[in-house]
C-alpha cells in the first residue's frame, strides 16, 4: 500500500493535542465557515498559492481542483487539502472522478482474474522457464504474462490517481510547517471517501448521507463526518472504522530532545524557530 500511495510527509509539528469533540457544522468540506478566533491563521487563498508553487517546482503543468478544509479534533481549521490534475487544464467534477475510481475497480478485479488465469495455465502446461540468479531461482515469463501484470499496474494507480493526480496539504497555522504533505495521487476524500460513505450509510441506515466535516491528524490520519436523518457517525480512514462522535481521543506527542543538557522548552523553541524559517522560505518563493 505505501509503494501505491508513494506519499512523501514533510511534517505536521507543534500540535496543541486535546481530547477530540464533535462541533456542528452548516455546510459540507471546502464551504466550510473558518473561524477566526484562530491565532496564525492561514488565510486559504495563501494556502492555495503555496500549493501551486509546490506543485510546479514537482510536476511543472496542471489545474487545482476544490480546496478541501480541514479540521482538527477541536473543530478549529488545521489544514487545506489541494488537489490538482497533473498536465490539464480542466479539473473534472467529484461524480467524474468517483466514476473513474469505480470503473478502475472493476478492471483491476478482472485484471486479476485474468494475471490468475495466465499463471495457472502456465505451471499446469509447463509453459515456462527456470532463470537463476546466483542461489535464487525465477520463473522466466512469457510476453503474456509480463503484459497482464502491466495492465494491472496501470489499474491499481488509476485506482489511486498515481500518475494523474498529485495532493498537496498545506497547513492553515503558521505556527505548523506550511508544507504537510505531498502526495502523487487524489486525496483520501476521492479515493478512501467512496468507502467511507458506504461506512456511513450503513451505520447511519440511509442510502443518502451528507458529508459534514473532514478532519486531519498526523499524517495518514484523517477521519470524515458524516450527517442523516438528524445523526452524525465519524469514519476513520486508517483503518476504515465508524467512530461514534467524540469517541476517539489525541495522544500527546512526544518532544524529541537533542541531547541530555537540552530541556523540553529549547526543543520547542527550536523547532519554532525551524518553523518561522520554512514559512519564511515558502512565502519568498510565492512572491516571486
Amino acid at each position: 500500500m505505501k509503494n501505491l500511495w508513494k506519499k512523501i510527509f514533510l511534517g505536521v509539528l507543534v500540535l496543541t493535542l486535546t481530547r477530540w469533540v464533535d462541533t456542528p457544522l452548516q455546510s459540507g468540506p471546502g464551504r466550510l465557515a473558518i473561524a477566526s478566533s484562530i491565532e496564525n491563521l492561514v488565510p486559504k487563498k495563501l494556502a492555495e498559492k503555496i500549493a501551486t508553487v509546490e506543485h510546479q517546482k514537482m510536476w511543472g503543468k496542471g489545474v487545482c481542483g476544490r480546496t478541501i478544509v480541514c479540521y482538527d479534533l477541536d473543530g478549529s481549521v488545521i489544514a487545506y487539502i489541494v488537489p490538482y490534475k497533473i498536465g490539464a487544464d480542466r479539473f473534472p467534477s467529484d461524480d467524474e472522478i468517483r466514476q473513474q475510481i469505480l470503473d478502475a475497480r472493476k478492471l483491476l478485479e478482472r485484471a486479476k482474474r485474468e494475471l490468475a488465469r495466465i499463471r495457472e495455465r502456465a505451471v499446469r502446461n509447463g509453459s515456462f522457464e527456470i532463470e537463476k540468479s546466483g542461489e535464487n531461482v525465477f520463473l522466466k515469463k512469457s510476453p503474456e504474462w509480463e503484459e497482464a501484470e502491466k495492465r494491472l499496474r496501470e489499474l491499481r494507480n488509476k485506482c489511486w490517481g498515481i500518475g494523474e493526480y498529485a495532493t498537496i496539504v498545506i497547513s492553515a497555522r503558521k505556527n505548523l510547517a506550511p508544507i504537510l504533505q505531498i502526495s502523487n495521487g487524489l486525496p483520501a476524500y476521492y479515493t478512501w471517501g467512496i468507502m467511507a460513505e458506504e461506512k456511513a450509510k450503513e451505520s447511519l441506515k440511509s442510502s443518502s448521507v451528507r458529508l459534514t466535516k473532514v478532519f486531519f491528524g498526523p499524517p495518514m490520519d484523517q477521519m470524515f463526518e458524516f450527517e442523516a436523518n438528524g445523526k452524525k457517525i465519524w469514519v476513520r480512514l486508517f483503518p476504515l472504522k465508524v467512530i461514534s462522535p467524540g469517541g476517539i481521543r489525541k495522544i500527546e506527542r512526544p518532544i524529541v530532545l537533542k541531547s541530555e543538557s537540552e530541556t523540553a522548552k529549547q526543543a520547542l523553541e527550536k523547532e519554532a524557530v525551524w518553523v518561522q524559517e520554512k514559512w519564511r522560505k515558502v512565502l519568498r518563493e510565492v512572491e516571486r
